[in-house]
């Protein structure tokens, strides 16, 4: 039998309690529990390693449900470290005792690095190598983060979460909100979220017509200057920049987004609004770096409630569709 271990912090304003908690979920045995300063899930009860890693997979949606569902940014590394076994677990345990100065009571099958993820044998008798404490304030109960976890192991495309790489960006983005110290960064963070998710789209047929006019013309004087002048350097930057006016402003690219994610829902209009409303907000932090403290903590709490039900509703089609 084999056995899955995730290791994962949580940002210092939250946390998960320290209380154990555990399911039984397919003939699996899953269990969260705090180890030091990171919280362990465990899945036991695999009876391959392919069937263990296919689990280790979901692991990236499960965490994504654990931050949409109970705003935890839980930070962990999903790369599967080798697993090198002691040929002798007496005499292994003898030199990790010697080097480390510590007592290692009984034998030793193999030492992991405990804040990366791992597949191993169920009865192997494991080392793990950790760090220390972290301060926390706030607490969401330990089982109530496990079913969220499992339920996230659990949807239809669990899997299907690498395929949309703007989407892991943008969930990224929304996670680093939670950790952000400033309030400026707080909302700039969450506004790149939306970016994104934003597509490239080209104006209409009109514009992009007579851009491509005056790209035509700037081609023309080109060919009447000296190729190093500074005539010839500044319509060289003016054509580059013709061309990339045929696309959508991002302010654009952010309305078309929210009409596109939320389709379905009947302020989607209303909701296009609020984004390019929200964008101009940062557009006006960014250029002229100040929003009165009133209006950006307004402005962040409305963007964290536009994020988070766009990227919620992009991860539910991504990974409840058959």
């Amino acid at each position: 039998m084999y056995t899955v271990r995730i290791a994962f912090l949580v940002p210092p304003d939250t946390r998960i309690s320290a209380d154990d908690a555990q399911m039984s979920v397919g003939g699996l045995t899953i269990t969260l529990k705090l180890n030091g300063r990171y919280h362990v899930l465990l899945a036991q009860g695999f009876t391959s390693e392919p069937e263990a890693s296919d689990f280790l997979a979901r692991v990236s949606a499960s965490l994504t449900c654990l931050l949409l569902e109970k705003g935890i940014a839980a930070e962990a590394s999903l790369q599967q470290q080798a697993v090198v076994y002691y040929p002798d677990p007496t005499v292994a345990a003898e030199n990790l005792s010697k080097s480390l100065g510590v007592k290692i009571e009984g034998p030793v099958d193999a030492i992991i690095d405990g804040a990366e993820a791992a597949i191993y044998l169920s009865s192997t008798r494991l080392r793990f190598m950790m760090g220390g404490q972290a301060s926390v304030y706030t607490t969401t109960p330990s089982d109530q983060a496990l079913q969220v976890l499992v339920r996230g192991l659990m949807l239809q495309g669990s899997r299907r979460l690498s395929d949309d790489p703007k989407l892991i960006t943008a969930l990224k983005l929304y996670a680093a909100y939670f950790t952000e110290l400033s309030a400026t960064a707080r909302f700039l963070t969450l506004i790149m979220s939306l970016e994104a998710l934003a597509r490239s789209t080209r104006k209409s047929g009109l514009a992009v017509e007579l851009l491509e006019r005056w790209s035509a013309e700037v081609q023309v004087l080109l060919e009447t200057v000296q190729q190093d002048s500074e005539d010839a350097a500044a319509l060289d930057a003016l054509q580059r920049e013709l061309l990339v006016r045929r696309d959508d402003s991002i302010r654009s690219k952010v309305r078309k987004l929210i009409l596109c994610e939320l389709a379905d829902d009947s302020d989607a209009s209303a909701q296009a609004s609020e984004a390019v409303r929200l964008y101009d907000l940062r557009s006006t932090l960014v250029h002229q770096g100040f929003l009165e403290v009133r209006q950006l903590d307004t402005a962040t709490a409305d963007a964290k409630l536009l994020v988070h039900r766009v990227l919620h509703t992009r991860f539910r089609r991504l990974t409840e569709r058959e």
